[in-house]
């Protein structure tokens, strides 16, 4: 039996997950919560093979799940007196979905707009089925209680839904030569991802105090060992080590409540 189905079948297992969680809430040491992480890591898997048919790979709805597992550990409270697969479910269905949702939209227009649209296709294949024709937009405005204006912006929007394929077909202005989209496309800029990093990682320092910026810095961005900061900072080694525990803390926080 997978280790994850055993946390929450077996009763055995359920106390050592909760004895886990009770050190974890503690101390919230990384090594406990990757042992969690593990002991849960097939209920994540179970939950998003039932999003496959949506187009998606299952190890990217998987990682995604996975994203939603350490929000749930993180989140998760034993004094509510609820089971943590209880309480998990629903957030790791919850990133996957949010995942999917915004995946599915290439431009994401306003949310009224996106959500009307949905109106609107359901109205139409209803309408198609009881009169055997296509609705006019004024008699969608009015089933759904909308102006006309609103109803052809979100139609328009809808065209957004799928994106136009690099390998699709068209012809030049200038004759008929056929070309593909990705013909024109650039490269992928390799640091780009590093850089995007770097931005999140630097906003999310205004949560953090002068001297825990500091040390963080010295720490992670100079490479210097914490014997060093203590002289260049006149503190005391213990001093720097709880300095940079509290401010990891708290990027760790700002980072998983974003």
């Amino acid at each position: 039996m997978p280790l994850a189905r055993k946390a929450y079948s077996n009763p055995e297992a359920s106390k050592r997950a909760r004895k886990l969680f009770e050190r974890y809430q503690k101390n919230h040491d990384s090594h406990i919560r990757d042992k969690l992480l593990g002991l849960y890591l097939n209920l994540v898997h179970a939950l998003a093979r039932k999003y496959t048919s949506y187009g998606e790979p299952l190890e990217d709805l998987a990682q995604v799940g996975s994203t939603g597992l350490i929000k749930a550990i993180e989140r998760y409270d034993l004094r509510r007196g609820i089971s943590f697969t209880t309480y998990a479910v629903p957030t790791i269905t919850g990133e996957i979905k949010r995942y999917l949702r915004d995946k599915s939209w290439f431009v994401k227009g306003p949310r009224r707009l996106q959500e009307l649209n949905s109106r609107i296709r359901k109205n139409v294949e209803e309408g198609m089925k009881k009169s055997g024709r296509s609705p006019l937009i004024s008699e969608i405005a009015e089933d759904l209680d909308v102006s006309e204006e609103e109803v052809l912006e979100a139609l328009e929007i809808g065209k957004t839904f799928q994106p136009l394929s690099l390998d699709a077909q068209f012809s030049s202005n200038e004759g008929d030569d056929k070309s593909s989209l990705s013909n024109y496309v650039g490269l992928e800029e390799k640091e780009f991802g590093h850089i995007i990093d770097k931005i999140s990682l630097e906003d999310s320092f205004r949560v953090l105090g002068a001297r825990e910026r500091i040390v963080i810095r010295l720490r992670f961005y100079d490479g210097l060992a914490q014997s060093k900061i203590t002289k260049r900072l006149h503190l005391s080694q213990m001093q720097i080590s709880r300095i940079e525990h509290q401010a990891l803390k708290k990027l760790k926080k700002f980072i998983l409540d974003v």
